[in-house]
């Protein structure tokens, strides 16, 4: 089975959380692959600073709250919502799998894994004094720790709300755009998790091995998912602003 990168790969979050807050463990109830995304009909979150939006997103991301993280992001265009919609259903998808495995099966190992609230919480008092440089309505925010230099974030204020450059955050991770036949190749992936997730509420899996074996089963007779399109040479495009 060959998975579909993802958004903002899950290291990020973890060097995110690696601050003592808390231990983790391995499951036996590792996802495979991706959770569904939908578009979101919900007022953007108010933010008062650059770094409330980004920890707005990364715990939203940790929590499972799809349409919470799409309303802390900006988009040149239609394409890129798409993309963004597809890029955090696959983010979601650890969290989101293992919560209903947890939830419904019992665990072999008995030390707990940390829950959502505890993930967020410790990337809130990660990010929370994060490097911010605030020109205009412009802002570069700096995540230190997590890569040669840190992970450095563009956040643009759009009719006075901070919101992250999805398409720039993106490459600047070096992560490629998805065209229309990957996002739609993605979209049929997430649909088969969450399908998969719903089948383990309901009852249907007698464990959790069960469940993951069925998931990989179905994910490995989709057709083979297209190659992601390489970043082009521009900077992704970014609203010109009137000071």
């Amino acid at each position: 089975m060959k998975p579909i990168q993802a958004a903002l790969p899950f290291a990020l979050i973890a060097a995110l959380i690696a601050t003592g807050a808390f231990a983790s463990t391995d499951s036996e109830t590792q996802p495979a692959n991706a959770q569904a995304a939908q578009p979101s009909t919900a007022p953007a979150t108010e933010t008062a600073s650059p770094n409330e939006v980004v920890i707005a997103y990364f715990t939203a991301i940790a929590q499972g709250d799809r349409e919470k993280a799409l309303a802390q992001l900006w988009f040149a265009n239609d394409a890129a919502r798409k993309e963004a919609i597809a890029a955090i259903g696959i983010e979601c998808a650890g969290t989101d799998f293992s919560q209903a495995a947890d939830d419904v099966f019992p665990r072999a190992s008995q030390v707990p894994l940390p829950t959502r609230d505890q993930v967020a919480d410790a990337i809130r008092k990660t990010l929370t004094g994060a490097s911010v440089d605030i020109e205009g309505n412009t802002a570069e925010l700096i995540i230190a720790g997590t890569g040669a230099g840190g992970r450095v974030l563009s956040i643009l204020k759009i009719d006075g709300q901070w919101k992250i450059d999805f398409v720039r955050m993106q490459r600047r991770a070096g992560i490629p755009a998805m065209d229309e036949a990957a996002v739609n190749a993605t979209m049929a992936r997430v649909k088969i998790n969450d399908e998969v997730i719903a089948g383990i509420k309901a009852g249907r899996y007698k464990t959790a091995a069960a469940a993951n074996t069925d998931l990989s089963n179905r994910l490995d007779a989709l057709p083979t998912a297209p190659a992601p399109v390489r970043p082009a040479s521009q900077p992704a495009a970014t609203p010109q602003f009137t000071h």
